[in-house]
Formats: C-alpha cells, sequence, structure tokens
C-alpha cells in the first residue's frame, strides 16, 4: 500500500533502514486523537467517516514493520521473530474486546464501555508511536556502529 511505498521512498532518500518505522512511528501518533474523534462522533455516519480515515492512517504500521523485520533480523531467527510479531498482533487485536467485556461484565452503561475502549486504544496507539521511534533510533544506533566499524576496519 502507500505506507510501503512511503518507507521504500524514505529508506531511498537516505533516511536508512531506520526511516521506515517513521512511518508507523507519525501514523499511530496521528490514529490516536482519530481514534478518540470515532468514539465521540456526534452521529453514526460521522463515526464511520472517521473510522475510515482512522482505519487508513492506523493500518499503515503494517509493511514497513515487516519491511524491517525481513532486513534487521538474522535469518535464522525469522520464524521465531514472525511467530512472536503474530502474537504481539493477536494480543492487540483482543485487547478492545476483552476491556469491553469486562466493563459490561461490571454492569456500566454503553458510554462507559466506549469511552474505556476508546481511551486504552488511544493510549495503545500512544505506546505504540513511541515504540516504533525507540526501534528507528535502535536500527540507526545500529546501522551507525555498523558503518563506524567498516570504516575502520
Amino acid at each position: 500500500g502507500g505506507e510501503g511505498l512511503l518507507s521504500d521512498a524514505l529508506e531511498k532518500r537516505g533516511q536508512s533502514a531506520a526511516g521506515r518505522a517513521l512511518v508507523p512511528a507519525v501514523a499511530s501518533l496521528l490514529a490516536a486523537p482519530l481514534w478518540a474523534a470515532v468514539c465521540g462522533g456526534s452521529s453514526f455516519n460521522v463515526a464511520v467517516s472517521l473510522l475510515l480515515v482512522e482505519y487508513l492512517v492506523a493500518e499503515c504500521w503494517f509493511g514497513p514493520t515487516i519491511a524491517l523485520l525481513q532486513t534487521q533480523v538474522p535469518s535464522s531467527l525469522t520464524g521465531t521473530t514472525q511467530g512472536l510479531f503474530q502474537v504481539t498482533t493477536l494480543f492487540g487485536n483482543a485487547l478492545p474486546v476483552l476491556l469491553g467485556a469486562e466493563v459490561a461484565r461490571r454492569g456500566q452503561s454503553a458510554e462507559a464501555i466506549a469511552a474505556v475502549v476508546g481511551t486504552s486504544v488511544a493510549a495503545a496507539y500512544v505506546a505504540s508511536g513511541i515504540f516504533f521511534a525507540l526501534a528507528g533510533a535502535a536500527v540507526a544506533s545500529d546501522e551507525a556502529q555498523k558503518e563506524k566499524k567498516s570504516m575502520n576496519g
């Protein structure tokens, strides 16, 4: 998709592989307020329209993340890495359902469920943005060390 093209373009423009992590970092940070707007939408049509935009922004992490995994993880660990990637995705997708079920179990209103799920998902997007930025910084540091070694050695 477009996120893959953008991350490829960043790498080609000299941003290195670390530039790939910028796309999901920024997208995750942009998704947080969009998700909050979805949950607080003034009508169903507004909420669904915002949800479309939120999905387009929030899902920009997938292509660049797979590209980073393919280029940065040693081939001897790709199976393990892919498995861990799938498990974390599963937990991330299950969290809103589990939170909503817990709030409903307590007998709280639909508004309370929307508030809890809305806040937790937005917070998860912010955390994801921070982690993607940290991953990009780690890749950049690793690349700089490799370049320094190749120049000295």
